[in-house]
């Protein structure tokens, strides 16, 4: 979590292999004696996701001759072009889907481990203060390095985004979601600290007061990371952030409003604060919203190509990782000729149109799965409540941004989400009951205290 955004946010093949090793090595030594009935059964399903998605990608790369109606039509036309017989798979790519594989095996890495580890509260608290240091850093960093030289990244040339704040990431949107991530986890921890702060205990016009208490690091810390994601002025970043910001703030005080209509008052209250904190904060963002709108004609007309490789491939998709090279067989004439559309720019549609139909739909379904379970825990425990608030924050935020971007497919910020939404995903669960065995050490203990004081 603390390294992987390193690298240019480890989009190269060496820095994936490694990372896959790391979380390889963290999978197997992890104990899964703290989960549960319940956690082992996100956890079972999680694996059984794993297993459908291997085996389209075995139908996608393993030729059949009783699925003709699934194959790819490159097949056939190329083999007729070069008079020369050639098997036909459904992929329009060889190998592709198997070579594809990195980001994937990532983010399930990275979502078990945290899930197994995190069921203890303090490691999973750990995961958090990890992405929330780590975070800081990286956005003090970006900061400074920008305000030396913005055209650098990492002491080298960028190629795009000359004058916004990139850090060590190569796109600025997937900067912005990752500051504003770091940022919804540091509100939270502010939150936390308000709530434990003692009525009176805090003087404001005592400045010592101030200095010395707990409220001033993570408000600190929150106000860097908010700088340095509106100083990427990425639009859907920003914006998704704070919604997510919003999301989270509520989840975590929500048992403190008394009735429906005062949560309400609440969110429409943070919704204007939102807006003058994007004015005076986020000038650039509030700036090319006004004048370029919320997004552009470009990416819907993407949307729309991407949208007719699914009704030309719906079942298998055309194989895990081809969207690059199939995309320019179905661009619209109405996109621009300026660029090259690598990404569909919307997560979903891209990975309908790699895996199919069924495989996307069963996708979404687990992604709703996950934001309930956080849901519930929010709303069932009634302590600790940080953790689950601030990963379903960031589960929604990720989701907006991921509608008109691609900030899950870069790799770096893929581990880091994942773990932090593992981490909340399993302490949405309430810690089990003293019953039973787990009652009769405090039952000993109680009846040896008297023979010790004696």
């Amino acid at each position: 979590m603390v390294l992987s955004p390193m690298p240019f946010g480890s989009v190269g093949l060496p820095s994936i292999v490694v990372w896959v090793a790391v979380l390889g090595v963290a999978g197997v030594l992890a104990s899964f004696q703290r989960l549960g009935s319940r956690r082992a059964i996100v956890l079972f399903s999680l694996w059984a996701f794993c297993a459908c998605w291997i085996a389209v990608l075995l139908l996608q790369i393993w030729p059949s001759p009783a699925s003709d109606w699934l194959d790819n039509p490159i097949w056939a036309e190329t083999a007729k072009l070069l008079s020369t017989p050639l098997e036909p798979i459904p992929s329009a790519m060889r190998f592709q889907p198997v070579l594809s594989q990195g980001p994937f095996l990532l983010a399930v890495l990275a979502l078990s481990c945290a899930f197994v580890l995190g069921a203890k509260g303090a490691y999973a608290r750990s995961i958090f203060a990890t992405f929330a240091w780590s975070g800081l850093l990286y956005a003090i960093f970006g900061i400074v390095s920008y305000l030396i030289d913005p055209s650098k990244i990492l002491g080298y040339d960028k190629v795009a985004y000359l004058a916004e704040l990139t850090a060590t990431f190569y796109n600025r949107n997937t900067a912005a979601i990752y500051f504003g991530c770091c940022a919804v986890v540091w509100s939270v921890f502010l939150s936390e600290a308000i709530r434990r702060q003692a009525p009176g205990r805090l003087n404001l016009r005592n400045w010592r007061s101030v200095l010395y208490s707990e409220l001033l690091p993570p408000a600190l810390a929150l106000l860097v990371c908010l700088v340095a994601m509106f100083m990427t002025r990425s639009r859907a970043g920003s914006l998704a952030s704070v919604v997510g910001l919003i999301i989270a703030l509520l989840g975590f005080f929500h048992r403190s409003l008394p009735s429906r209509r005062s949560l309400a008052i609440a969110g429409l209250a943070a919704v204007v604060g939102a807006g003058m904190l994007i004015q005076f904060l986020g000038g650039g963002v509030a700036e090319r919203v006004s004048v370029e709108g919320v997004s552009d004609q470009g990416r819907w007309q993407a949307y729309l190509s991407t949208w007719r490789i699914i009704e030309s491939n719906p079942w298998l998709g055309t194989g895990l990782g081809s969207f690059p090279w199939v995309f320019p067989a179905y661009r619209s004439p109405l996109v621009s000729a300026w660029g090259v559309w690598d990404r569909a720019h919307n997560t979903l549609l891209e990975l309908a149109s790699e895996v199919g139909v069924p495989m996307a739909g069963l996708l979404a379904i687990g992604w709703i799965a996950m934001g309930v379970v956080l849901a519930y825990g929010i709303f069932v425990r009634r302590r600790r409540v940080g953790l689950p608030a601030a990963a379903f924050g960031i589960l929604v935020a990720v989701t907006l941004h991921t509608m008109v971007d691609f900030p899950l497919q870069i790799p770096a910020f893929s581990v880091v989400f994942f773990a932090v939404l593992g981490a909340g995903l399993t302490q949405s669960f309430r810690p089990r009951s003293l019953t039973g065995t787990d009652r009769r050490p405090v039952i000993e203990k109680s009846a040896i205290l008297p023979e010790l004081s004696n």
